[in-house]
């Protein structure tokens, strides 16, 4: 079903299947590549780019660009140069089923989330499979010897590792960084501006204020003369902005990352960036070159136009202040350029209306070596019951304050006491978290909450008073030194959560998170775990979990609040199917649902008229399948399977399935 040579189908495609760099792109192409390579479009499905290389996904920038494939699955896909079969993959995860090409200059071509390979990478990869019936795969391949062509079908594209179908085509340099295809002359026609959806105004200072209040401010343009305009701002202290911008291509409905962007303050160039290759090992560092508050609660993905701290992407070129701004009193104008790769270019515009506020809250020494008193420092308190305050790795400050509110703050075990006393009048006031290696704050209607100073370089270490729960980050945990908090909570069903904040910070690497479970009756110990809690799905995600003896131990990703809760229910298997694929190939499958800690489909089996398939696991469409070479069914079947949870609640189920 996979014929050897791919390049006769695109007579009608040629002139913009078979790219070369124009003399323009020449100039920008990668230094690795020589003047007379040309890369193949690689599939037959469409010219149509779903997505392009350098937008905002959950955890790093795209490194590739993604051809729509109409929501089917099944299209040719071509080595675009010649190769050797470098590495192959097979995850339902990630880039589900997955093709790495070595070229002769030591560049790659990857081809993921395919529906199946060529029958001669199928047939290695499956008996390899088969010895253990392990459904991942992820192996070098140089030793097989396999050589493709430039235009030879390599696979066939479909929907692995994630959602929709479609191929996502990325290009590596020989050191392994993804770089833009549009660099090699991989585009496509495109003669439509960028478009502005939104700006963001971000306080970088403690005395930042952004129209009268703390916190970021976001607001939406008008359009006049063609021009994206936010309007004025009030602002004072130190602030960055960030853009939420798009673009598209002719034809295209799919929305795209913009190419290039500058900001301009009264004339003056403040920032400029460029998104041509970044490292796999800074692909994190997207969380600081997005607004990731924003990020983390609405999905949209603001573009700063500054450089914060830890950001060494080689994106940017900036003024001495890396694109921080704080400009003196008086209105200030700013202006925002977006081009994409072929240089359709759009402006936006603004004004800063900037004040100078020097209000402080009242603040009263405590004599050296003051203690809070015990209800205090038992830290019965929550960090999420701190719902009025602005939290920041270096300052905390109250909103909106309706009644005096009066805090405590204690450094460094008893020195430097001192109460901050808050008025209405004053809401631009704050206290600075960067003079004390540890503190208490303890607020006046009755919650405290200690807080650590944290670096990167260094392990850190932080826990509860009572030492019930703590948590440990690496020397590689951090971007930038903050204080972060640690807390927990008895919820109404008797369990803990735990809160690790502020949670507007991210990490570049995950931390370990633990609490003592001491006094949980013995039955339900081994079935606890700690989940994370989407509100706006009102779900839970569950974070991979050790216990020795009576403590828990998870890994999260993020800050913020972590519940542990029990998983003593097991997952559910129904609607048995025996189906032949497009291609000729017969699967049988089920659906499998497990609410809390997930299917563990390395641990299941799945047998049909008695012979066992590799169990491989769609978890989009939470679908158990049943995957042997050369299958095919009886008029009458059964089929038995097996699954299990995170936690080992099994279930067994067995169905009869005409054919």
């Amino acid at each position: 079903m996979f014929p050897k040579k791919g390049l006769l189908f695109i007579a009608g495609f040629a002139a913009i299947v078979l790219i070369a760099a124009s003399s323009a792109l020449a100039q920008q192409r990668p230094a690795f590549l020589s003047d007379d390579v040309q890369y193949l479009w690689p599939t037959n499905a469409s010219t149509y780019l779903s997505a392009t290389f350098g937008e905002t996904r959950s955890s790093n920038f795209h490194a590739a660009v993604d051809i729509g494939t109409w929501g089917r699955e099944g299209f040719d896909v071509y080595a675009t140069r010649d190769g050797i079969l470098h590495r192959i993959g097979v995850s339902p995860y990630g880039y589900g089923n997955v093709i790495y090409l070595k070229h002769d200059d030591g560049s790659f071509s990857v081809y993921a989330h395919l529906q199946d390979f060529e029958p001669q990478i199928r047939a290695i990869v499956d008996s390899i499979r088969l010895r253990d019936f392990n459904a991942d795969f992820d192996r070098n391949m140089e030793r097989f010897h396999i050589r493709y062509k430039q235009g030879d079908v390599i696979g066939r594209t479909g929907s692995t590792g994630i959602g929709p179908p479609h191929l996502h085509f990325e290009l590596r340099t020989p050191d392994n960084r993804p770089f833009n295809p549009k660099l090699a002359g991989i585009s496509i026609p495109d003669n439509i501006p960028p478009r502005f959806n939104g700006l963001s105004v971000e306080p970088l200072s403690p005395d930042a204020m952004i129209n009268g209040k703390r916190g970021i401010h976001t607001a939406v343009p008008a359009i006049r003369g063609g021009v994206f305009d936010f309007g004025t701002i009030q602002v004072s202290g130190e602030i960055g902005l960030a853009v939420d911008v798009s673009d598209r291509a002719d034809n295209a409905n799919n929305v795209y990352a913009v190419y290039e962007l500058e900001l301009f303050v009264e004339g003056e160039r403040y920032f400029y960036s460029r998104v041509d290759s970044f490292s796999y090992n800074s692909a994190g560092q997207m969380f600081l070159d997005r607004v990731y508050p924003l990020l983390r609660t609405t999905g949209r993905g603001f573009q700063r136009l500054f450089v914060r701290t830890g950001n060494n992407l080689p994106f940017y070129r900036t003024n001495a202040r890396r694109g921080r701004i704080r400009l003196p009193e008086g209105t200030h104008t700013f202006t925002v350029l977006a081009r994409d790769y072929a240089g359709n270019e759009s402006k936006a515009q603004g004004r800063f209306a900037v004040s100078t506020i020097t209000e402080e809250p009242v603040r009263t020494p405590i004599q050296q070596g003051f203690i809070p008193p015990p209800p205090i420092i038992a830290m019965n308190g929550d960090v999420r019951d701190f719902t009025r305050w602005h939290w920041n790795g270096n300052w905390i400050a109250p909103g909106t304050v309706t009644k005096p509110l009066e805090i405590t703050l204690l450094r460094d075990n008893g020195n430097k006491a001192e109460k901050f006393t808050f008025h209405s009048a004053i809401s631009n006031s704050w206290i600075s978290l960067e003079e004390a290696r540890s503190a208490i704050l303890a607020t006046s209607d009755g919650y405290s909450y200690e807080l650590h100073r944290m670096h990167p370089g260094v392990v850190n270490a932080i826990s509860t008073f009572d030492q019930k729960a703590w948590a440990r980050f690496s020397e590689n945990a951090l971007f930038d030194s903050m204080s972060v908090g640690i807390s927990y909570r008895i919820e109404k069903n008797g369990l803990p959560s735990v809160s690790v904040m502020p949670d507007i910070e991210p990490l570049r690497t995950s931390f370990r998170l633990s609490f003592d479970l001491k006094g949980i009756p013995d039955e339900l110990m081994h079935k606890m775990g700690f989940y994370s809690h989407n509100s706006r799905r009102n779900s839970y995600g569950y974070v991979s979990t050790q216990r020795n003896g009576t403590v828990l131990t998870a890994t999260p990703r993020q800050l913020g609040s972590y519940y542990v809760l029990p998983d003593t229910t097991a997952p559910e298997i129904s609607n048995p199917r025996i189906y032949r694929r497009a291609d000729g190939k017969w699967f049988a499958t089920v659906q499998v649902k497990d609410d809390l800690s997930g299917v563990d489909y390395r641990k299941s089996t799945f047998y049909v008229n008695g012979v066992r398939g590799i169990a491989e696991y769609d978890p989009y469409g939470s679908v158990l399948i049943y995957h042997l070479p050369g299958f095919r069914p009886r008029r009458v079947n059964t089929l038995r399977v097996e699954i299990g949870d995170a936690f080992n609640n099994r279930t067994r189920a067995e169905f009869t399935v005409n054919n």
